[in-house]
């Protein structure tokens, strides 16, 4: 059991194995000191001293490796500057490290006199020495105190060096990204704009080709439809030629038929008597094969050839028969046919004589058609007369072209002011994408804060960890306190008894409690250190987060500002787009007041006729160049209402971060508290479960080799059962297969039995069908010579159709007429509107000026943007450079007092606090006033920059009110020129709807008039051949039905032959597969026998070898069992070990 005295020192022991390597070197120090003096050594404790030096050397060594990988697991940009700077801390350490032990060794020096001098000097000497101790170990504790704070210094002005040089790479790659996204931006628009310019040209060029079009479709429809008249007089010709072709192809085609039924009979018959003679010869020789086979097998198949043998015999006598029948029946069958065949052509000639005279009828009709043809010639020459006039208007589009070429320079000219517009608008973008840029900048640097934040609380942390161990010291050393006063009290009572003894009991009680005491004073000056330190970080949280607050609420004021700049132009462009919409409709009522008095003073002349086309042309290309630029007008308009709602979305989204940023600040202190307090009581968790571990570890070995020991003995038996279960199931497979065997054989057996009878009824069903085959090609003859009766009366019909065709000319003659009247009035309607034109044309260079003037406007309010995002740049550098100052001032504050801090610590621990603040207060005056000077001129600065950025500002405001009157006078003015073109374009439909009407009128007439002819005609022709033609068209329809009723019974006839042979070959083949099934299956039975035989051989031999087995195994087990007893035994002997072990752990 450990006494009282001890705990303490243990508890020491371990927080400074927890302490970092920093601490732990003054603590060392001190538990040096305290062993010196306690254990008061003999003159050979300078040997110890210098081990306990190669000790301490050995320590730090250690704590520098650790700290490398840490340092390597931490990368920063500047790796070379803080190398060269843990160079240059290590070897101060040396240095500090080299001190510390000189002063041990002095002090130890000093221990020895102490101690060599008890017995001589008295109590005045060694208070003297002790004193002179407590001076030198207080003089050693500062100078580790100074070289910790020089490294503590050094450190963080390398970490923010290193936070410096991230700052600046960050910025190079923000920048660099912002140019990136620049140019992409201006290629992107550059990429649209050359896009849109292409469109816009393919669109005039197809505006263009569809009025050419337009105008060479009207000709060609008038082409084409003389076309129509002449190809409907050759399609007549035609159609007679055609009839007289047909009546000699369809007799050629009936005599070849006969022909080809005749061999196709031969044919089939010879290849029946084929086929039955193979089928025969194929069955005997099976029937051979069978009965060879069926002989060596039982009585049962020798029943069943027989069977078959008998069944097919029968079967070859009644095919016999049907064959002499079927013959029979074809002898009569052809002989009927030739009879009915010479009948019927008595008829036709008697129906020939009857019909000679329609055909006298035909030839009068065809010299009708040769009068008709000459008129036809006539007309051939008339449409020559139109192709000419054709020419002459092409020539006159080849002028308008021209003219169109020039009005597309004009058009060029105003698609350069629309492209200065989009270019104002794309700067605009360009502003509203650099206040995103600096957002996301914004954000980033918050990042950055709260990341700084959390390193700080990390340190605070650390602090706050320091501040617990100290007083925890502080404790300890208060128990020890009273301890001695404890036995101070008791040897106070022992001291009658021995009073020699008394003396060296005071000194000893004096030396401890002047150790106490110094290292009761060592720990408050490290809580006073402690707490200056954690006050003026706090202070600097305060202030850093002050000025976060600030520069905020700095960025949003200016981000509220530009969204309200934003809103009102987007108000004064809604105005302006409603001025514009006003006078657009005053242009549109002057358009339509100028029209109603050109209507009254227009009359149509011939002679102007061809100065007016050219007049309407470009009336024709200005519209479209107005529509054009109202096109792109609407863009623009679409445009800005895009940028508008973009800056609404800027605005909701910057509001959105802000909560954000404010919910993850709350979020991570409170996450971070929580890790804390985790963090330390998994530490104390992890330390009583890696002891309880390792125990558990060293049981669980002992216990594993006992397992397997008898799971070694377990498989063993395991094995030689399975061995056993094996051969088993082979046996009982074996007998399965052979059950099987014999079932397959039985089953292919009837099989080839269904099979025979499938034959069988395959020959019947292929007799019956040549027999239908031959009743089909007895009807197909006699629908023949049907069809050349219902020919005949195809001739009768197409006289008729003659003379309708005769009508239909004269009725196309009286529309050429009427279109030539059409014409002339479309010529005049043309007249009028090219004096339209010319009035048009006058209005617009009155207009041209005024486009002057818009233009001028708008290169002087691109100079002013221009000016004003200059001076925007340079109050932004100058607001740069205010905060840049802020910052440092408040940095230099910062150091100077923790530089006090410091120096008055260390003035305290010397015991010369008045000297060193005496020193500090001119440097702190001097630097306090250099730092409000410095305040002053910042101020002033700002100050003066305030002033400027009002002065641009008003600037910036006149220029955007001029800017603003030079777009709505050019609003204006594309307002009009709107109207003008909505005007034109109003013309253009009225004629466009003229011409439609007049269109719709001429084919109406074209229409009654055909109609009246018609129906005339039709009623000549009913009264003279109603009846003829009624009973004509029945008969072709039912002579056309029966046509295609036979050619469809034809071709599924021969489909069925064509299937019934593939199934009888299939039937065979499937015959001889089957047969040599019956083959392979034998083969196989005799196989499986042998195989038999070879198994039972097998059977016995193993058969054998297990009884060997069974026997070797039965010995096996019981020296298994023997063996199981014995680990019986040492499994309980080791479970006693165990027991025994645990109890003495326990005590």
């Amino acid at each position: 059991m450990r006494t009282p005295e001890e705990d303490p020192q243990q508890h020491q022991q371990q927080q400074q194995s927890t302490q970092p390597p920093q601490q732990q070197q003054p603590q060392q120090q001190q538990q040096s000191q305290q062993d010196h003096e306690d254990t008061s050594p003999p003159p050979s404790s300078a040997a110890a001293s210098a081990a306990q030096l190669g000790q301490q050397q050995q320590q730090e060594q250690q704590q520098q490796q650790q700290s490398q990988p840490q340092s390597e697991q931490r990368p920063s940009p500047g790796d070379l500057e803080q190398q060269t700077e843990a160079e240059q801390q290590q070897q101060q350490q040396q240095k500090g490290d080299l001190a510390a032990a000189e002063l041990q060794c002095k002090n130890d020096k000093l221990l020895l006199q102490q101690n060599s001098l008890l017995d001589s000097l008295t109590s005045e000497r060694i208070a003297r020495l002790a004193a002179e101790r407590q001076a030198l170990a207080a003089a050693a504790t500062a100078t580790v105190a100074e070289g910790n704070a020089s490294l503590l210094r050094r450190r963080l002005e390398a970490a923010e060096a290193a936070q410096q040089l991230l700052q600046q790479q960050l910025e190079d790659r923000h920048e660099k990204e912002q140019q990136l996204q620049q140019e992409l931006q201006q290629a992107t628009r550059e990429c649209t704009a050359a896009k849109a310019a292409e469109q816009q040209q393919r669109e005039l060029q197809q505006q263009q080709q569809q009025q050419q079009q337009q105008k060479y479709d009207e000709l060609h429809t008038m082409l084409q439809q003389l076309q129509r008249k002449y190809a409907c007089l050759q399609q007549q010709q035609e159609l007679d030629a055609a009839a007289a072709a047909e009546k000699q192809r369809l007799q050629q085609e009936l005599l070849d038929m006969r022909e080809k039924l005749l061999q196709q009979k031969d044919t089939v018959a010879a290849a029946q008597q084929q086929v039955i003679d193979e089928l025969q010869q194929q069955k005997q020789q099976l029937l051979q094969e069978a009965a060879a086979r069926e002989a060596e097998l039982k009585q049962a198949r020798e029943r069943t050839a027989a069977a078959e043998a008998a069944a097919t015999a029968s079967s070859g006598n009644e095919k016999q028969q049907q064959q002499q029948q079927q013959q029979q029946q074809q002898h009569q069958q052809t002989g009927m046919t030739e009879e009915e065949a010479q009948l019927q052509l008595q008829k036709m000639a008697d129906q020939q004589q009857q019909q000679q005279q329609p055909m006298d009828l035909a030839i009068k009709l065809l010299v009708q058609l040769d009068a008709k043809s000459h008129q036809c010639n006539g007309l051939k020459e008339q449409l020559q007369q139109q192709t000419q006039k054709a020419e002459a208007w092409k020539a006159a589009a080849e002028q308008l072209q021209q003219r169109q070429q020039q009005m597309q320079l004009q058009l060029q000219r105003q698609q350069t002011e629309l492209q200065k517009q989009m270019q104002l608008q794309a700067e605009q973008e360009c502003c509203m994408q650099q206040l995103l840029q600096q957002d996301k900048k914004k954000s980033q640097q918050i990042q950055i804060l709260e990341s700084e934040y959390r390193e700080k609380e990390e340190e605070a942390r650390r602090y706050i960890h320091r501040n617990d161990e100290l007083l925890q010291q502080v404790a300890a050393a208060a128990w020890e306190l009273q301890r001695l006063r404890h036995q101070q009290q008791q040897d106070a009572a022992a001291a009658a008894a021995s009073s020699g003894t008394e003396q060296q009991h005071a000194s000893a009680t004096q030396l401890d409690y002047q150790t106490l005491l110094g290292r009761s004073n060592a720990l408050k000056l490290q809580l006073l250190q402690l707490t200056e330190h954690r006050e003026a970080e706090e202070k600097r949280q305060q202030q850093q987060q002050e000025q976060e607050q600030l520069q905020l609420q700095h960025e949003l004021r200016e981000l509220q500002q530009q969204l309200q700049q934003v809103q009102a132009d987007r108000k004064e462009l809604a105005a302006a787009v409603e001025r514009l919409l006003d006078q657009r409709q005053q242009l549109q009522q002057q358009i339509e007041d100028l029209q109603r008095g050109g209507s009254e003073t227009q009359q149509p002349k011939d002679a102007q006729q061809q100065p007016a086309a050219a007049q309407q042309q470009q009336l024709q290309q200005q519209q479209q160049q107005q529509l054009n630029v109202a096109e792109l007008l609407e863009a623009a308009e679409d445009k800005m209402r895009r940028f508008v709602t973009q800056m609404q979305e800027v605005a909701a989204t910057l509001c959105v971060e802000q909560q954000e940023t404010s919910k993850l600040l709350t979020e991570t202190q409170q996450q971070q508290q929580q890790l804390a307090e985790q963090k330390a009581t998994a530490d104390f968790f992890r330390s009583e479960c890696t002891r309880l571990q390792q125990q558990l570890q060293q049981q669980q070995l002992l216990l594993q080799q006992a397992n397997s020991r008898a799971s070694l003995a377990e498989q063993r038996c395991r094995e030689l059962e399975e061995a056993v279960q094996r051969s088993q199931e082979e046996l009982h497979a074996l007998k399965q297969q052979q059950h099987r065997e014999q079932r397959e054989a039985s089953q292919q057996q009837q099989a080839l039995h269904s099979k025979e009878l499938l034959l069988v009824e395959l020959q019947q069903q292929l007799q019956q069908q040549q027999q239908q085959a031959t009743a089909a090609d007895v009807q197909h003859e006699e629908r023949c010579a049907s069809l050349q009766v219902q020919l005949q009366l195809q001739q009768q019909q197409n006289a008729t159709l003659l003379q309708q065709h005769k009508q239909d000319t004269q009725q196309l003659q009286q529309q050429l007429a009427n279109l030539s009247d059409v014409l002339r009035e479309r010529q005049s309607q043309h007249a009028e509107a090219r004096a339209a034109a010319a009035a048009a044309k006058e209005e617009l260079q009155k207009i041209k000026p005024t486009v002057g003037c818009v233009q001028q406007l708008e290169q002087q309010v691109v100079e002013l943007r221009v000016r004003l995002e200059e001076k925007e740049k340079v109050i932004w550098l100058l607001q740069q450079r205010a905060n840049a100052y802020l910052e440092s001032s408040s940095s230099g504050s910062s150091t100077s007092s923790s530089s006090r801090s410091l120096t008055a610590a260390q003035g305290a621990a010397d015991g010369q606090p008045a000297a060193a603040a005496a020193a500090d207060s001119p440097d702190a005056a001097a630097a306090a006033k250099g730092l409000q000077q410095q305040l002053q001129q910042l101020q002033d600065e700002l100050e003066s920059c305030k002033a400027l950025k009002q002065h641009w500002q008003q600037a910036a405001v006149e220029a955007q009110q001029q800017q603003h009157r030079s777009n709505e006078q050019q609003q204006q003015l594309q307002q009009q020129l709107e109207e003008k073109v909505d005007a034109v374009n109003q013309l253009k439909d009225k004629q466009q709807e003229l011409e439609t009407l007049v269109n719709e009128k001429t084919l109406q007439i074209g229409q009654l008039e055909a109609s009246v002819a018609a129906l005339k005609q039709q009623q000549q022709q009913q009264q003279d051949a109603a009846a003829s033609a009624a009973a004509a068209a029945a008969t072709t329809d039912n002579l056309r039905q029966q046509l295609q009723h036979l050619e469809g019974e034809l071709e599924r006839e021969k489909k069925a032959a064509a299937a019934a042979e593939a199934r009888y070959r299939r039937e065979v083949d499937a015959r001889t597969a089957d047969m040599q099934q019956l083959q392979r299956a034998e083969q196989q039975q005799q196989q499986q026998q042998l195989l038999l035989l070879s198994l039972e051989k097998e059977l016995d031999t193993t058969r054998a070898e297990l009884k060997s087995t069974r026997s070797a195994a039965e010995e096996e087990s019981l020296s298994l069992v023997r063996t199981n007893a014995s680990l019986l035994r040492d499994v309980e002997r080791l479970r006693a070990e165990t027991k025994s072990l645990n109890d003495k752990i326990k005590q």
